[in-house]
């Protein structure tokens, strides 16, 4: 039954960022695999980025006041925390090259579960200052079946108004995933299209074997074709499981296509059992996370009852061009500086081919507590920012990323948008363009007739980022207020 409720109970003691930290069990993206160089207009143009990017690294790494340009903001308010229909925390998804803002928040409408716990979220969408509602807790959706008020995973949105959803339906089972749909929204027209119904449809090259429901991380290119982690019966997935989640394509004819399956091989000699996260650009490259039946799973062996998957080991590339499946990085690789990597994970490809994705610098047994954020590009990686950085606008980095892939982004131009905890605990929000690292907002930083910003909120809180070099993010204002921000440069 719907019931009024302004908590996010999802299980006891437990908030959805808790559980889903956005991460390979939780809710994350992924990275490409290797890359072979190939002769055409977007590798001479990865090249040029290699060589610019490397030489503006040098300068910015060599002298820290280079990290500051002259750029300034202005400040928007989109939403609000606390003001109907929003409350609980913003998660975000992406912002298109309008400005509009698609994300996902608690409302008073939830659904009671059978474990005794209640799901309250809904869609929402930011369009031209006005704030619509595609689904909410309770809604019908086509293909059959009822929103449980539960989205897996963070949104997708393109330039073309479309948008990708991921969600759970009535009734609400674990482990995560199971029972999900992927669903395609036209906002232009206001109307939700089925693209998975969990249990009827057909998973490609797999016969008689249907969809299960759709894992974290999907995304949607200016073409609308989505890539997405997609549930299947498996025998290859995480011991202990009946299922395993596989990357898969679908563009807007509805032809779905395999990326890889639980049990396919890895760059390496390794076997893939489970991946989530998945980008796809204009081209159809396709990043994604993934762990390896090999390797540990970080985190601890998963409880197959809660989750079908374990943290990623590294993040890997499908080039369209050829089909061949390349890493990017993964568990023992060592960065531009010499510090091997714990795991890799969190893609997001650009339609030049880059791809921004975390690095783990932890040292083993613990994980995700130094993280840095890298941009590959032609099979070259560089740092964007690691912690004990220089910033501008005072102190360094301690914390890079909130540890959820929804705290970073990269737009066409290769500007990457990053939140980062500071050595005296400070919170901002940063871009890094050609080399240059710029603030967009941090502790203490007035946003216009907003407020002041006291932090950042929740694990899923921004900054992405448009070709406009627009950012939004979610803030804490001294006055405990929670705000949803855009952020445009200055004329």
């Amino acid at each position: 039954m719907i019931k009024l409720n302004q908590t996010r109970p999802y299980l006891p003691g437990k908030t959805k960022g808790e559980y889903m930290r956005n991460h390979p069990t939780r809710l994350q993206q992924t990275h490409r695999n290797g890359h072979g160089p190939k002769v055409s207009f977007g590798f001479v143009l990865g090249l040029m980025a290699i060589v610019a990017f490397s030489v503006m690294e040098a300068i910015s790494h060599a002298d820290p006041a280079n990290q500051q340009a002259p750029k300034t903001y202005t400040f928007s308010n989109l939403a609000t925390l606390g003001v109907a229909p929003n409350f609980g925390d913003f998660e975000l998804g992406q912002i298109n090259n309008r400005g509009d803002v698609l994300f996902v928040s608690e409302t008073a409408e939830c659904i009671d579960t059978p474990f005794g716990f209640a799901l309250c979220e809904g869609v929402f969408l930011s369009k031209r200052g006005a704030l619509g509602q595609p689904i909410h807790a309770g809604g019908p959706v086509p293909g059959g079946g009822t929103f449980a008020g539960f989205v897996v995973g963070p949104t997708a949105f393109n330039d073309q108004d479309q948008a990708a959803l991921p969600l759970g339906l009535t009734p609400f089972t674990f482990p995560f995933g199971l029972n999900s749909g992927l669903y395609r929204y036209a906002s232009g027209s206001g109307t939700l299209s089925a693209v998975l119904v969990p249990g009827v449809t057909a998973a490609p090259g797999l016969a008689g074997v249907t969809f299960q429901g759709v894992a974290q991380g999907v995304s949607i290119n200016n073409l609308g074709t989505i890539a997405f982690p997609g549930v299947i019966p498996s025998t290859a997935g995480l011991p202990g499981t009946s299922v395993g989640a596989g990357i898969f394509t679908v563009d807007t004819a509805g032809t779905f296509s395999k990326v890889i399956l639980p049990g396919d091989t890895a760059p390496g000699g390794a076997t893939f059992n489970y991946a989530q996260n998945a980008s796809i650009n204009l081209g159809g490259d396709v990043a994604f996370e993934a762990h390896l039946a090999e390797a540990e799973c970080i985190n601890g062996d998963p409880d197959p009852a809660i989750t079908i998957g374990c943290f990623a080991t590294g993040v890997y590339l499908r080039q369209a061009s050829t089909g061949n499946i390349i890493k990017i990085a993964q568990a023992g690789d060592l960065d531009p500086l010499g510090a091997p990597f714990r795991h890799a994970w969190g893609p997001y490809v650009n339609d030049a081919g880059a791809v921004v994705f975390v690095g783990d610098l932890t040292a083993p047994p613990a994980f995700d507590e130094s993280l840095g954020l890298y941009l590959y590009t032609s099979s070259s990686i560089v740092p964007v920012v690691r912690p004990g950085d220089a910033l501008p606008g005072g102190g360094s980095a301690s914390r890079v990323t909130s540890g959820s892939s929804a705290s970073y982004g990269i737009n066409n131009r290769g500007d990457v948008s990053f939140s980062a905890v500071l050595d005296n605990g400070d919170q901002g929000v940063y871009v890094k363009s050609g080399g240059v690292i710029r603030l967009v907002a941090k502790t203490g930083t007035v946003l216009g007739t907003i407020g002041t910003m006291q932090a950042l909120d929740s694990v899923f809180c921004g900054p992405v980022i448009n070709e406009r070099g627009q950012v939004t993010f979610t803030a804490k204002l001294t006055t405990d207020t929670v705000v949803l921000v855009s952020a445009a440069l200055a004329p």
